[in-house]
């Protein structure tokens, strides 16, 4: 019998070696003393052949590890070791389900809201109340709930992604991943194989973040076309990173053609992949393309456009603009673009134009003669 711990693990490609060193790990974290290897390895072998079930404190421990609910790794988890938040959220789902529905709604709407939250202020004003959220989702019964608490765990990856939190941002959206498969959402399993791929590539591993975007794509391509921008979009990204400049245009290319001009609400999941936003995400392949002429060009007709909506991934397009202009040594607009890159961030930070303001500063050394620039690269360093 193949039970669920063993299909997460495997979906995870892992070895039970490297669960075993995953358990530890979060033993470590959870302040918990494990067995011996020999005897760890038999533990895990009963686990996942239904012989033996997890008591409560390793059932904990395997929810920290994999970062996985008890349900879907098939585990019964005692109602006395359930915090007081998940036993009153348990109690109210038992009723009527109306109820739940209105609860469902309650946290997809808190959603929307978090999004437009960071949008304007950036991630580290909402981080810890979509974590809390995430919790409290997760303790809803059904395939709806796995769904939404699916998009939470992608959303509170993606907070701590742009928060420059890389490796546990991999680990909510590896909790994303198998969330939305649970649920049996193929639309969400697609975005979240794209989101997967974008946190792999800032983790350097760019052979497997293009392997898993060239899935999401063939998957979009066939399930879920309305994805298919942002799908292609990160496959040029990869592309860029591993040097295939060809494949990087014609991914863009293509991309381009097929993307909104305008935010749509009826995009639940990718309503920011504009044109604009495309064209700002083509820049940074041409820096990385080393070529920022190109990029100058992309982010100019981004802003020309921009949304109102995405105050913070404006100051990332002036960031790069910045970039773009100081590698050109056209010294007057990077400075101009970095002034303005200051006003955004200062309100709405991020990780990612933090980094591209000091790759800014750093390029300004040579210049700091000129009083204008010394004092830009005072003002960089107090925010970045």
């Amino acid at each position: 019998m193949v039970t669920l711990m063993a299909e997460a693990r495997k979906r995870r490609g892992w070895t039970q070696t490297r669960l075993q060193h995953e358990l530890r790990a979060a033993a470590g974290r959870l302040g918990m003393t494990l067995a011996a290897p020999s005897s760890l390895r038999v533990t895990i072998s009963g686990w996942e052949n239904g012989r033996h079930t997890p008591d409560a404190p390793h059932s904990a421990l395997l929810q920290e590890a994999f970062g996985l609910p008890a349900e879907a790794l098939g585990l019964a988890e005692p109602v006395d070791d359930l915090d007081a938040d998940e036993v009153a959220l348990r109690s109210l789902v038992r009723r009527p389900s109306t109820k739940l529905s209105e609860v469902s709604a309650y946290f997809v709407g808190q959603l929307a809201e978090h999004a437009r939250m960071d949008n304007l202020t950036g991630p580290a004003f909402v981080v810890d109340t979509v974590v809390g959220q995430l919790a409290q989702v997760r303790a809803l019964p059904g395939a709806e709930a796995q769904r939404i608490a699916a998009r939470y765990a992608e959303f509170t990856g993606w907070l701590l992604h742009d928060s420059g939190e890389i490796t546990k941002a991999l680990r909510y959206t590896d909790q994303a991943v198998d969330l939305a498969e649970a649920a049996g959402d193929d639309r969400l399993s697609i975005y979240n194989l794209m989101r997967k791929s974008n946190v792999l590539s800032s983790l350097g591993e760019h052979q497997r973040a293009d392997v898993i975007a060239g899935k999401a794509v063939t998957m979009a391509t066939a399930q879920a076309p309305d994805l298919l921008p942002v799908c292609l979009r990160q496959q040029a990204l990869c592309a860029a990173r591993l040097g295939d400049e060809r494949a990087a245009r014609a991914a863009f290319d293509c991309a381009l053609e097929l993307a909104d001009p305008l935010m749509s609400a009826e995009a639940e999941l990718s309503s920011y992949c504009t044109t604009s936003y495309l064209q700002m995400e083509a820049a940074l392949c041409w820096l990385t393309l080393r070529r920022p002429a190109e990029a100058v060009d992309a982010c100019t007709q981004a802003l020309a456009r921009w949304p109102d909506q995405l105050l913070r991934d404006e100051g990332l397009c002036r960031a790069r603009l910045a970039v773009a202009h100081v590698q050109l040594r056209q010294i007057d607009e990077a400075s101009t673009a970095a002034r303005a890159t200051l006003e955004r961030v200062r309100s709405a930070p991020s990780a990612r134009t933090l980094h591209m303001l000091q790759l800014v500063a750093a390029k300004l050394a040579p210049f700091n003669q000129d009083r204008a620039v010394r004092e830009l690269t005072r003002d960089i360093a107090e925010v970045a």
